[in-house]
């Protein structure tokens, strides 16, 4: 499966509405780093939360002692620091 076109590749890599290959990489490479922005801050949230919860946990327990296995929320001031 090719994401090109036979007729794309046949031409020299131009397009049939004369945009050349700088036009076009200059659209992709702007589309390139935004995606590279977005997928980096998803991934450092992801790192943070899974951080967070951990902490959370221990954090819980060291408090509660053995009766920390009930639901209870991740206090405010573990969020913050974890979000800073």
């Amino acid at each position: 499966l090719s994401l090109v076109s036979p007729h794309a590749l046949r031409s020299g890599g131009a397009c049939e509405s004369g945009e050349s290959d700088e036009d076009v990489r200059h659209v992709f490479r702007s589309l390139l780093v935004l995606v590279a922005f977005l997928e980096s801050f998803a991934h450092g949230a992801n790192d943070t939360a899974n951080a967070t919860s951990a902490f959370a946990a221990v954090y819980d327990g060291y408090m509660a002692g053995r009766y920390a296995c009930g639901a209870s929320g991740t206090p405010v001031w573990i969020m913050s620091v974890a979000g800073a």
